[in-house]
């Protein structure tokens, strides 16, 4: 089974992505890597972000209808593909085979899109992509 790449997690410039519950180390991707990644983003993200409420969260029924089986096979690819720069042992076989959620996934996608340059990554104290914004500690009642 193949491992987190522990040279690329000592980075602290290198992108992190949560998947199977373990962090994942996501280098800058090569152009070969690119040239399949990033359209496939362009053609998944939209979807996956219209799916959203405006506030950090994800409506489900939403999220439903936009989540055919091409939509996850994107995610899949793309996910597969970003790890494959710091881990070029990792097959796709074995990577479909890993324990991932849904939601997992998405947020992955959503930090490799960041990643390439695709999405603007947040500024510094803003919500990374798919949590809710902190909330005040004002209640506004006394």
């Amino acid at each position: 089974m193949t491992e987190p790449n522990q040279a690329a997690l000592d980075d602290p410039a290198v992108a992190r992505i949560t998947l199977a519950g373990r962090e994942w180390p996501v280098p800058m991707l090569a152009p070969k890597q690119n040239a399949v990644v990033v359209p496939t983003i362009l053609r998944v993200v939209p979807h996956v972000l219209s799916a959203g409420d405006g506030k950090g969260k994800f409506d489900l029924e939403r999220f439903a209808q936009v989540m055919d089986e091409a939509a996850y096979r994107d995610l899949v690819t793309i996910a597969w593909l970003a790890l494959t720069r710091a881990h070029p042992a990792l097959t796709r076989d074995e990577f479909e085979n890993m324990p991932v959620g849904t939601m997992e996934l998405v947020l992955a996608v959503l930090i490799i899109a960041q990643q390439t340059g695709v999405i603007r990554p947040g500024k510094p104290g803003d919500p990374r992509p798919g949590e809710a914004p902190a909330g005040s500690s004002q209640t506004g009642t006394p």
